[in-house]
């Protein structure tokens, strides 16, 4: 909304840095919100629980 402002008003560089901002913004949204995982499933195998099982022996 920004952009559109400053870019209506002339004011360029202002337009194009608010325009970057929200780039930027986006951006950390997408990749923090963890759907690039939902949408491309890594190829490694994770386990089911984030608990290492140890075999046990008799001692």
């Amino acid at each position: 909304m920004k952009t559109l402002t400053f870019g209506s008003m002339g004011m360029t560089y202002p337009a194009v840095g608010a325009g970057l901002g929200c780039l930027m913004w986006a951006l950390l949204a997408y990749l923090r919100s963890g759907i690039r995982d939902r949408l491309v499933p890594s190829s490694s195998v994770t386990p089911d629980s984030s608990v290492a099982e140890f075999a046990v022996g008799d001692d």
